[in-house]
């Protein structure tokens, strides 16, 4: 643009005592002739140029002339306005926007061109930002101290301060001042902030001292992190971390490294990647995320599975249902009515703790009811994210979650709720049924016990071990409806444990232990308590295992007999006994000889031995030639019976354990039969007798 091109001349002629024609149309790309009559422009404009031919000459301004060096050019102005439409964005008044009309008035040929630069600071609370930081800088400019309640991690508290600075930087908006009750200069995020309000009360301005705001000290490191991570969230770490965060391996996969502020926050953040990430460093990191595939499948997946599952069906849920009315009792409307319990209490394992904490809690809240979520002391970290998820989206109390051990667990029984849900084990199990009692409260109890695995001589045997090996060692055995053991006909056992000592090798290879998918055991007790479970002299395969990482191999044990320790309980560990029968009724009887269990599974080719079956064995679930994915959907509901549990849920079923089913009968006002009043007659008796058989 010429105008541009004018102040540029006048600046250059303003620094340098002289320059020439060239040097100036080399300078601005132009030809000599287009600076030739920019220089006569500069002489009409009055600006006194003075120009010498000939050696040492050139164009200069006149001795004594002085210009203010401080105007703009169009391009300084576009950026002022785009600074100001910035501010605009936020501004909770029209002052911005009045200014940058003031500028643009008279000016439109000086600052010509497209807006080639928009910033808008506000963000999706943008609602709420606006008037927050109108009283932030009428306090300022007052000299006015301000309050405000304010959320933080470590719980929420009433705020004074003295405030000095507001800031914008890493995507959020801030207020730097003296905090009045911490006595100290304080940074404040203002989407933590409520309730602000500029008081009467004003300050001395003190000696400042600017907020120290590099990303080492808001953002400390020490926390080293390695981890890869699939193709597609490569837009995610550029984002986050920028584009040097990672280098590509060769598989393609993005190695990812970098420093993190805090655990807490590192764990939540690497679980939002689900299986697309995995873990290589820190160890304790690895240790308490699981392999990404099994931790999405048998946690995540089925979690999103059911809460869809329910936003899909809900409405249907919520309707009150039609049946039909007697005709005694016409003219009458009967209909079932859905109504929560009100409060419930969720108690939630370890083994499972995102799935069996917030599966329920999906089904309680669709009820309609509030919750007090209690999940396992032995998963400290998957607590602190769910913890975290749960505060973030649901008040205190509508949702709460309970932190602790056993004392907790007391203390909670002790209270009265609407209704009980347990999942976990038998003694815990007979401890909360007997404390409901106690109030009359409704229990939903999911357990477990020796779910077994029968295999018959029809049954497809690689196909059956592939099954079995996969139910059988999914996180480490520790899985409620794993197959505890196999009772096979005995003229295919060898056959079958040959499969299944392939199938092992197979899946987890010749070193389960250095295999970093493969599970580890919750805690150092239950890991002695499961190496105790094995008797050498009947080890077929496994029984390695590291302490160090609570890590037992795959392992499977052969003639084995009901005397033998690993059938005195549940194993829930990665140890596979195998028993034996010679008819199908003797498998049966023994089955049905001890506690009906959680899950049955049963490989076979014939149909009625099928059927004999699923008619003669009572059970909680299971399935026909394959183990544990009965489960793994809503429409079918998951529960046990007897000293396996009682109640069940997932889906509809799971709405209607949570609900209480009101029958009412809406009679109508403008008819009413006689027949039921006194004084009775034969005839009314006749009638009633008509109308009730």
């Amino acid at each position: 643009m010429k105008i541009d091109r004018l102040i540029g001349i006048l600046s250059i002629l303003l620094q340098e005592e002289k320059t020439t024609a060239p040097e100036l149309a080399e300078k601005f790309e132009v030809s000599r002739r287009t600076i030739n009559r920019d220089i006569e422009d500069l002489c009409k404009a009055g600006i006194p140029i003075r120009t010498a031919q000939g050696t040492g000459g050139g164009i200069s301004l006149m001795d004594g002339y002085r210009m203010d060096r401080t105007i703009l050019t169009s391009k300084d102005m576009q950026m002022i306005l785009a600074g100001l439409r910035s501010l605009d964005s936020v501004s909770g008044n029209r002052y911005y926007g009045r200014l940058m009309e003031k500028i643009l008035t008279g000016s439109s040929e000086f600052i010509s061109g497209r807006d080639s630069m928009l910033i808008d600071l506000s963000s999706w609370y943008k609602g709420s930002l606006a008037p927050k930081i109108e009283v932030i800088q009428n306090a300022i400019e007052n000299r006015h101290t301000i309050q405000f309640m304010y959320y933080a991690p470590s719980g929420d508290s009433n705020r004074r301060i003295e405030p000095y600075y507001l800031v914008f930087r890493w995507s959020s908006w801030y207020v730097w001042g003296w905090c009045l009750d911490r006595e100290d200069y304080r940074l404040f995020k203002l989407n933590r902030m409520d309730c602000v309000v500029e008081t009467d009360r004003g300050f001395l301005c003190r000696d400042v001292p600017m907020p120290d705001l590099s990303n080492e000290k808001i953002f400390p490191g020490g926390i080293k992190v390695k981890a890869l991570f699939t193709p597609d969230v490569k837009w995610r770490l550029v984002e986050e971390f920028g584009a040097n965060c990672f280098t590509e391996t060769d598989d393609g996969r993005l190695l990812f490294s970098a420093d993190y502020t805090d655990m807490e926050n590192l764990v939540t953040w690497l679980m939002t990647f689900g299986a697309k990430a995995e873990v290589l460093e820190p160890e304790e990191v690895r240790d308490i995320i699981r392999s990404r595939m099994e931790s999405y499948m048998c946690e995540i997946g089925l979690t999103l599975s059911e809460l869809t599952w329910m936003q899909k069906h809900l409405r249907s849920l919520m309707r009150s249902k039609r049946v039909s009315t007697p005709v005694a009792q016409f003219a009458a409307k009967s209909f079932r009515s859905p109504s929560p319990y009100g409060t419930v209490l969720i108690m939630s394992p370890w083994n499972y703790p995102v799935l069996l904490t917030l599966d329920p809690l999906i089904d309680a809240i669709a009820a309609g009811n509030t919750a007090v979520v209690k999940p396992s002391a032995y998963a400290p970290c998957t607590f602190d994210v769910m913890k975290t998820m749960i505060e973030e989206c649901f008040p205190a109390h509508y949702v709460a979650v309970v932190d602790g051990g056993r004392a907790e667990n007391q203390a909670l029984l002790q209270q009265r709720f609407d209704m009980i849900f347990f999942t976990g084990g038998k003694t815990v199990g007979r401890e909360v049924l007997r404390h409901a009692a106690e109030y009359l409260t409704p229990v939903t109890l999911e357990l477990g016990g020796k779910s077994p695995c029968i295999v018959d001589s029809t049954a497809k045997i690689r196909l059956a071990a592939k099954r079995i090996v996969f139910g059988k060692y999914l996180n480490c055995g520790q899985t409620c409806v794993a197959p505890d053991y196999i009772l096979c006909d005995k003229r295919i056992r060898d056959e079958l444990i040959t499969a299944i000592l392939a199938e092992i090798e197979k899946q987890f290879g010749k070193e389960p232990l250095k295999n970093p998918n493969y599970g580890k055991i919750i805690n150092e007790k239950h890991f002695e308590r499961i190496l105790g479970l094995i008797n050498g002299e009947k080890l077929v395969y496994g029984g390695q295992s590291e302490p160090e990482s609570l890590r037992i191999a795959p392992t499977v044990l052969n003639n084995i007999t009901w005397d033998d320790a690993v059938m005195g309980e549940e194993i829930f560990g990665p140890l596979l006994p195998i028993l034996t029968f010679d008819t199908l009724n003797e498998a049966l009887d023994t089955v049905e000889s001890h506690p009906h269990p959680l899950a049955l599974y049963f490989f076979s080719e014939d149909k009625a031995a099928q059927k004999k079956v699923l008619d003669t064995c009572r059970f909680g679930g299971g399935c026909i030639n394959d183990t544990i994915i009965h489960l793994a959907t809503s429409d079918m509901p998951f529960g046990g019976v007897g000293e396996s549990g009682m109640g069940s849920y997932h889906g509809r079923v799971g709405f209607e354990t949570f609900s209480h089913y009101r029958s009412i009968v809406d009679k109508k006002t403008w008819m009413d039969l006689p027949i039921r009043y006194q004084k009775y007659t034969g005839l009314k008796e006749k009638m009633m007798r008509m109308f009730l058989k």
